[in-house]
Formats: structure tokens, sequence, C-alpha cells
């Protein structure tokens, strides 16, 4: 009977051990989700008009309404102004705001060739580029510069709104 006990306890153990490691093993995996594909690198804009990144990139597009109020005082940006953006097209900020920065810039005729976009992988890295000097903690980033010298940045999100805080920064660059 001690021989049954003992060794109907090894086999509650061990299956209360497989139960528990199996369960820890599926906590780190994500449910149901299919690997992203990403932009990484330098990227052109009309890299966002290809598969799989035209689905988000142009939802968020067409959808969103720049505040043309933000803009009624202000001239035409400084053509010495040049923008970086660094994000992440796994990223649901990325997705959601890069397209939307894209929108504003159209709007304000903002030449496209005087913005680097950068895409970044999970890490926020990307090969071939040094995208240390730009200590990159979140994505998006949008990097502005006036003659070479930074002069702001938007950092994931923006603090009242991409136009407002687009003002801000260029506000003693506007002409």
């Amino acid at each position: 009977m001690m021989k049954i006990n003992k060794f109907m306890k090894s086999i509650m153990f061990l299956t209360l051990f497989i139960i528990i490691s199996f369960a820890i093993s599926l906590s780190g995996q994500p449910e149901g989700k299919v690997p992203v594909e990403m932009l990484i690198g330098k990227v052109k804009l009309k890299d966002f008009s290809k598969l799989p990144y035209l689905a988000w990139y142009e939802e968020e597009y067409n959808s969103y309404n720049v505040d043309e109020n933000a803009f009624m005082k202000t001239g035409k940006i400084d053509k010495s102004i040049k923008i970086k953006v660094l994000f992440g097209s796994w990223c649901g900020d990325s997705r959601r705001e890069v397209p939307r920065f894209i929108k504003i810039l159209k709007h304000l005729k903002f030449k496209n060739k005087k913005v680097q976009y950068i895409g970044l992988d999970r890490s926020k890295t990307a090969p071939g580029l040094d995208v240390m000097e730009y200590n990159i903690q979140y994505v998006p980033t949008f990097i502005f510069y006036r003659n070479g010298k930074e002069i702001g940045r938007i950092i994931e999100t923006p603090t009242e709104s991409l136009e407002k805080d687009l003002i801000k920064i260029l506000s003693n660059q506007l002409k």
C-alpha cells in the first residue's frame, strides 16, 4: 500500500509539473499572431503603398483630418528644415502617427525630399545605419533639423497633437 501511495504521488507530481511547464511555455507565445513583415532601413514614401503596409497606411492616412486651424497663423516652413522619421512598421504608434504626419506635411506642401524615413526593427536598429546616434527609445520619433542642427522631436505620441507639436518646434523657424 505504501508503494502505491508513493507511486501515485510521483505520478500526480509529474503530471502537475508537465501542466505547469506547458502553461509557462505558452505564456511567452503571442496569441494567434503572425510574424510582421517590417520596413527596415531607409524607406521611400512609395514603400508605404506596397503590401502588406498599404492597408494600415492607407486606412490611417485617409481617415485623418488635418487640423487646418492650427496652421492659420503660420507661414511657410523654412527651406532649411529637414526631418528624420524613425519608426517601426510593426509598431501600433508608428502605424497611426506616421501616415498622419505624412498627410500633414503634404497639406503644408513640405517637400518630401527634405524628409528621411528610417524603418527600425524591434531592437530599434537598422542594418547598415548607425541609428545609435539618434538615441531612439520609442517609435515613432520625428526629429527636426535646421541647418543640420536638431531643433526638436516628437516622440511616440504627440503631447497635444501632431500639428500643434510641429508648430511649437518650428515656431521660431517659420517665415
